[in-house]
């Protein structure tokens, strides 16, 4: 019988889930992405009410100089942050505090799908006004 050394799979194990891991560089002070991929206003939002996707928020704003896209459709999973940043410091928020006509950023993990509007998944959403 073969001896499985536990060190050396948990080792193997944690290397895996970081070498596979995409993600946004993330500002030590906030703990907040250094980069969002769009900045606008929340133009509308759906529930779909069933599979891993917990809200469908639809962002439009302007392409500026630290962003890369002006509309966008952004899928909110379990694992996407919410932060409120409006009133200073960020401060960790449900989904269930993001309504229309708010001014939002956000960060895409994965895949991007290049429609129009691009559809994407947020990794971190934060409402700035």
């Amino acid at each position: 019988m073969t001896k499985i050394r536990i060190p050396a799979l948990l080792g193997g194990l944690a290397f895996l889930i970081f070498a596979c891991n995409e993600s946004t560089p993330v500002a030590a002070s906030t703990g907040l992405p250094q980069d969002f991929d769009i900045r606008g206003e929340i133009i509308g939002i759906a529930l779909p009410g069933a599979g891993t996707v917990v809200a469908v928020v639809d962002i439009k704003g302007e392409i500026e100089a630290d962003t890369e896209y002006d509309e966008a459709s952004v899928r909110i999973t379990p694992a996407t942050r919410v932060f409120d940043r409006r009133e200073g410091d960020p401060v960790e928020v449900s989904f269930n505090n993001l309504s229309v006509d708010q001014r939002v950023e956000a960060a895409f993990i994965g895949d991007v799908m290049e429609s129009d509007p691009v559809q994407a998944t947020a990794s971190v959403i934060v409402i700035i006004g």
